[in-house]
């Protein structure tokens, strides 16, 4: 099996799945226009990500994954520069947000006929204490946001300490949805 991403943290928690994986790439455009809400949006990425890996690897499950933060309707993706993430972190400071990692599991024959799809969307609800300028800036300052949807990492750094309270699956929040990723996976090997 293939879980289409170049996340470390992604690979991470792959591990801890009983599945053996091979880690790629998924390079494609992450652009998406049209899309009904930001679950949508989410969902049409991942799928984007499987089937360009599922294209070329036939015979293969390919999981495709994408994870993003959302605040009253907003996409908050991955920061391109430090004022973005100083803004996104502003915007998250004392406010409740949801996260949505999608998942699109597919596998193509060798004509590039899709065999199978299964596909769902985690939502978890974070919420934010009240942050200083100082820890905005600092946390900014190590460049750990730039690679993170909504500008943070729960995982493994001071973004940690931004969290209050989260109502939903954590794996969701770093970036897989475990539970619901193992229950789709248990019904595709059946």
């Amino acid at each position: 099996m293939i879980l289409a991403s170049s996340s470390p943290r992604r690979r991470k928690l792959a591990e801890l799945l009983p599945y053996s994986f091979r880690f790629e790439s998924a390079n494609c455009d992450e652009i998406v226009a049209n899309y009904l809400d930001a679950k949508d949006f989410a969902l049409q990425l991942a799928k984007r990500k499987a089937t360009t890996v599922a294209a070329i690897k036939p015979d293969i499950p390919v999981i495709g994954c994408d994870t993003i933060v959302v605040l009253n309707g907003l996409i908050l993706g991955k920061p391109i520069n430090q004022e973005q993430a100083i803004s996104f972190l502003k915007t998250l400071s004392a406010n409740k947000h949801e996260v949505i990692t999608a998942y699109h599991i597919t596998e193509f024959d060798r004509f590039g006929n899709m065999k199978e799809s299964v596909e769902h969307a985690e939502l978890t609800t974070v919420e934010f204490g009240k942050l200083s300028e100082k820890q905005i800036r600092d946390y900014v300052n190590s460049g750990s946001p730039m690679d993170k949807a909504g500008a943070y990492g729960i995982q493994d750094d001071k973004g940690a300490l931004f969290v209050k309270r989260i109502i939903g699956d954590y794996y969701n929040v770093v970036g897989l949805p475990l539970y619901s990723l193992n229950k789709s996976l248990m019904a595709w090997f059946k």
